[in-house]
């Protein structure tokens, strides 16, 4: 058998394993909360056409005045085939993400191929495969999980552009890197990134500035990509822009320099998050040190050696943007690292290549040693294998059916209490069946109230938006299902 075969083989079966990960009972395990809920609604209309959102989900992130900010929609359109072929199931948008990131696995390979050697190339895609923080991301829908595939692709074009300089390159490293923002403004943070590794390029005459006008293109599908949510902002008087802007200049946690952190401990500290998200155990934070320094120098020293100019390029704007990232003092949870997972896996690759082609015998078994550890330390979290699922798909299919078994009337709201947006699990289900509640948010007067109190409440008399505006004055009926109760009330 030739290399190239045995590669081959072992590639697949690097991809059965990563997306037995991500799809093995997903069912059981799937998220289904609000966000959830509420994505599921606009692509199950997208997907039955019946309405067409200029602008995606909105952030946690608030302007000062209280005004949201959104994504574009991009999201919800790539995965409405995904609803479509599972005929209105939400779990369809689960399973469509954990595609999406087991395909990715293959997309690791081929573009870590133009750094490194096949056995290192596979070794990126066998750290994709086993990656704890992927598999976790994978196993539910929600805009930020398949953001490290379009970080890496976007990273190829750009690559691309530099190396080969073909227009095509140029047009989908814009149209990549829209599509990439769409899915959460974290990215955001490699868009200086890319402007400095320009710069610099063309300071040291990699670049001329001929070929670096070429970005115009990039510009240019930039701006078609991001369309629907740029036309929704000048409709209403760029509100989005403003709230952006709002966000970045007056909330001190999304920039800036923290007063109780140093700057480079402030950097430090958020690499010591990423790494411990990445090997799933906690390193000492001097070791942390040590590391963000001696990888990417050991990194560019390669790629000086090996005159390896795209090895250069992903460096430079790993190390770039994750400085930038630093500056966002809130908490770092796992979903803010997802443009940098799968750039991390081919630069650690490339470590690796480089050790083997030195010191192949020495090279092999670390490598091995490292496969292991790393395989155990993150595997050894996998909880689905043998522990019982939350159903929380089919749990709120219950409990919608029990509301619309109740239903005396087709002019009735829906909330929900403590959390009024947790109802859009409920409301995804009711929807579906042909017993659509109005609107959420909207100011029209019904029949009737349906509330689902999650925990112990008392509905009337609540200042919860949704029933004040309802005013109810009885209860007509209430149940209970499984932990829930349930209240029908009328004015």
């Amino acid at each position: 058998m030739n290399k190239k075969n045995l590669t081959l083989i072992i590639l697949f079966l690097i991809v059965v394993v990563g997306a037995f990960f991500r799809l093995y009972r997903i069912n059981d395990f799937a998220t289904f909360l609000g966000d959830q809920g509420r994505d599921a609604i606009i692509v199950k209309r997208i997907a039955m056409l019946e309405h067409f959102p200029a602008i995606g989900a909105s952030m946690s992130l608030t302007a000062k005045n209280g005004s949201s900010v959104f994504l574009g929609p991009f999201y919800y359109y790539l995965l409405s085939p995904f609803q479509a072929l599972s005929f209105n199931n939400p779990l369809g948008l689960a399973v469509g993400t954990a595609l999406i990131n087991s395909i990715s696995i293959i997309f690791v390979f081929l573009i870590a191929r133009v750094f490194v050697k096949p056995s290192a190339a596979l070794l990126a895609a066998t750290l994709t495969a086993l990656s704890f923080s992927n598999i976790s991301l994978s196993r539910f829908a929600w805009n930020p999980n398949i953001l490290p595939f379009f970080s890496l692709v976007t990273l190829y074009f750009f690559i691309d552009s530099i190396t080969k300089k073909r227009i095509w390159s140029f047009i989908l490293f814009g149209a990549f890197c829209g599509m990439a923002l769409q899915l959460h403004y974290i990215y955001l943070t490699f868009a200086p990134a890319y402007g400095a590794v320009i710069l610099l390029l063309i300071a040291v005459k990699k670049l001329s500035w001929k070929q670096a006008l070429k970005f115009g293109y990039s510009l240019a599908a930039f701006i078609l990509v991001s369309s629907p949510l740029i036309l929704f902002d000048l409709r209403h008087q760029f509100i989005n822009s403003k709230a952006i802007i709002s966000v970045l200049t007056s909330n001190t946690e999304v920039l800036g320099v923290s007063h109780h952190v140093g700057l480079f401990e402030s950097l430090f500290l958020a690499y010591q998050t990423f790494l411990n998200f990445v090997f799933k155990v906690q390193i000492e934070y001097m070791i942390v040190e040590m590391l963000f320094v001696a990888i990417p120098a050991l990194l560019f020293y390669i790629a000086y050696k090996k005159r390896s100019l795209p090895l250069f390029i992903i460096t430079a704007i790993f190390t770039l943007s994750f400085c930038i990232i630093s500056f966002y003092h809130g908490e770092k949870y796992i979903h803010y690292f997802t443009p940098f997972y799968y750039l991390f896996y081919i630069m650690v690759a490339a470590i690796f290549g480089f050790l083997t082609d030195h010191y192949r015998r020495i090279g092999m078994i670390v490598m091995v040693v490292f496969i292991g550890l790393y395989g155990y330390l993150n595997i050894s979290h996998v909880d689905f294998l043998i522990s019982h699922g939350d159903m929380q798909i089919a749990r709120s299919e219950k409990v919608a059916r029990s509301i619309a078994s109740h239903l005396h009337t087709t002019n009735y709201s829906l909330t929900a209490l403590p959390n009024q947006y947790s109802d859009s699990t409920y409301r995804y289900f009711l929807e579906v069946w042909g017993k659509r509640p109005s609107e959420k948010d909207m100011q029209v007067r019904t029949d009737e109230l349906i509330v689902i109190c999650e925990e112990t409440c008392q509905p009337i008399g609540n200042g919860q938006w949704d029933i004040a505006y309802f005013a109810p004055a009885k209860i007509i009926e209430s149940w209970k299902f499984e932990r829930f109760t349930i209240y029908r009330l009328s004015h």
